[in-house]
């Protein structure tokens, strides 16, 4: 693992812990009646989108995945556009159309800063998942004792 990799899994780790520990924290619980069901999915949709915002945070803002990932929370949380991003990637046809689709803020990039901007952010997708990964593995283990 490289010096940059390391510092980005160290930066991503702090602040998806910091993101948890608020999601955690006894003033953000429901305190409602809400279906358990209910409950989970949203708990689990503010993981996901902390877990996002960790990773683009760490990686800087010098990347347009970064720079469109955040700028997508900042939109979700004053209103939900998930409808309207899905029917525009169905519209997308392709190889080429499938990847913009899956890289935040693709469908403005041209076919060599797609590449780009796709292999920098699968690097940064595998260090999220090795962190998650040790973040699980360090409650399960915690859990079982």
């Amino acid at each position: 693992m490289s010096a940059t990799t390391e510092q980005l899994e160290r930066n991503f780790t702090h602040r998806f812990l910091t993101s948890l520990r608020r999601i955690n924290s006894p003033d953000s619980k429901t305190t409602t009646t809400h279906a358990a069901g209910l409950v989970i999915r949203r708990r689990s949709l503010r993981i996901k989108r902390a877990a996002y915002s960790s990773m683009a945070r760490a990686a800087g803002s010098h990347r347009a995945w970064t720079r469109a990932l955040l700028s997508r929370a900042r939109s979700q949380r004053r209103r939900q556009q998930h409808d309207v991003h899905r029917r525009r990637q169905g519209r997308e046809m392709g190889r080429a159309g499938k990847l913009r689709g899956l890289v935040p803020g693709g469908s403005r990039m041209e076919m060599g800063q797609l590449l780009e901007e796709t292999a920098h952010y699968v690097q940064c997708l595998a260090v999220q998942v090795r962190v998650m990964q040790a973040v699980a593995d360090h409650f399960s283990s915690s859990s079982s004792m």
